[in-house]
């Protein structure tokens, strides 16, 4: 089946033996196919939702098969234009309740229009999508795929569903498991295997930065003056802002080495695996919490091996040449964080765990010299209507979020405030700019 807002290509194809000209001469124009379960029960007897590319004189919801002397088959098309709205702010291309209306095996009709041949009803399988693939084979959603599907589904948690469809419904962009072989220290790893590491990985993105809300997993943000830009708890003093030298304690994990507005973190000595497991309490900024959550995730998925292997760069660090390094922070070392991240193609599809990043109105700097709120990096939590968190703003709709950096431009100001940004100007002024999508690394 192809895909397409609110479409359902439907295509029908029957072989018909012997494949001879004098049969296709007796046959042709007497073919008919019907797929009833669409286009009765769900069309409510509603002939303009689903149409044939070669429609039967006598009833529009039959389509009339024509020989393809390339396949060796009769075919027709049907398009179904039934499909439910898909919800609002659910950021992808789903439709509601559509695995109720078309999942599964349906009966069709094929008809030979002559009186000796009774009708004929087979199986088909009814899909929406086919951009998740398993070794470059389409897991579409089928009976046939029940048990693939149904372990992707089980580590996405609850967020599998949504995850798998979206990626199935996604437009322009594919993503697509392979099998990998044993390289660079690495193991080989199934493709199946890496797709339920991958769900996996997402679920538990989303599961981090919620944590961070009170739940456990103790990440937060720097502020100058009140609290220690930290990434660990052997950290006893930090940066004296405008002095000279930094005021660090370096510990066997991380050092610092930024400036204390954007504090900046790199793995010191030990494992990239251990260092993130031991990187709380964490004092930074938002994009840090977001690279922490996503780091251990990762790690997580894919285990302590896999995951310091991915990391190991011989002569990457100066200070101790031998080792992995990994760092967190708006200038960390981008070649690692980037082994995990990669930019959207469809940005109209949110999948649970990407990241976005909502800038604030341009100017906000100038009005705000030093201020923390310039924009925020936030996680898709998913449903509909969608949510985001991040560091400090949690399971917010856009709205709500878009209205949290509008109060923040506005601080300190009322409305008689020259710059003061009203609800409608912050539709336009305060918007993402930022669509990234997360991988295991391997």
């Amino acid at each position: 089946m192809c895909h397409l807002i609110y479409v359902v290509s439907i295509p029908c194809a029957i072989e018909i033996l012997p494949d001879c000209a004098e049969l296709r001469t007796l046959l042709d124009g007497k073919i008919c196919i019907s797929v009833p379960a669409i286009g009765t029960s769900h069309t409510s007897g509603d002939p303009t939702l689903i149409v044939w590319d070669n429609p039967s004189p006598s009833d529009p919801k039959k389509g009339k098969g024509v020989y393809n002397a390339t396949s060796h088959r009769w075919e027709a098309t049907a398009t179904f234009r039934g499909l439910p709205a898909v919800p609002t702010k659910s950021y992808g291309r789903v439709p509601a309740g559509l695995h109720g209306l078309l999942y599964g095996e349906k009966d069709a009709e094929y008809t030979i229009q002559m009186s000796e041949f009774p009708v004929k009803t087979v199986k088909y399988a009814v899909y929406l999508g086919e951009s998740l693939r398993i070794n470059s084979e389409a897991l579409i959603d089928i009976p046939a795929n029940a048990a693939q599907i149904d372990q992707l589904l089980a580590e996405g948690g609850s967020y599998g569903r949504e995850i798998f469809d979206k990626m199935n419904t996604a437009q322009g962009e594919t993503f697509d498991f392979v099998d990998l072989p044993a390289s660079g220290g690495l193991p080989a790893a199934a493709g199946l295997q890496r797709a339920t590491e991958h769900f996996t990985m997402r679920s538990l993105i989303v599961s981090f930065m919620n944590a961070t809300n009170g739940g456990g997993f103790d990440l937060g943000y720097y502020l100058a003056g009140q609290t220690p830009a930290t990434p660990a708890t052997c950290y006893q003093t930090y940066y004296n802002e405008g002095g000279s030298p930094p005021g660090w304690v370096i510990n066997p994990q991380w050092a610092p080495e930024s400036s204390a507005h954007l504090p900046t973190f790199y793995n010191y000595t030990g494992g990239p695996y251990d260092a993130i497991h031991s990187v709380e309490p964490f004092r930074g900024e938002c994009l840090g919490g977001a690279q922490i959550c996503v780091f251990k995730a990762c790690s997580e998925a894919i285990g302590e091996s896999r995951f310091d292997q991915v990391h190991y760069e011989a002569g990457h660090e100066p200070r101790n040449p031998s080792m992995t390094v990994i760092g967190i922070g708006y200038d960390c070392l981008p070649s690692e964080y980037s082994k995990h991240d990669y930019a959207m193609t469809d940005i109209k599809t949110f999948l649970p765990g990407d990241l976005c990043y909502l800038a604030n109105k341009d100017d906000y700097l100038q009005h705000h010299p030093g201020g923390y709120w310039q924009g925020e990096n936030f996680f898709f939590n998913g449903g509909a209507p969608g949510t985001f968190s991040g560091l400090g703003v949690y399971d917010n709709t856009e709205s709500q979020a878009r209205e949290k950096l509008r109060t923040e431009y506005n601080s300190g100001h009322d409305t008689n405030w020259p710059y003061y940004l009203t609800e409608t100007e912050a539709e336009t002024e305060i918007r993402f700019t930022g669509f990234m999508r997360h991988k295991t690394g391997h």
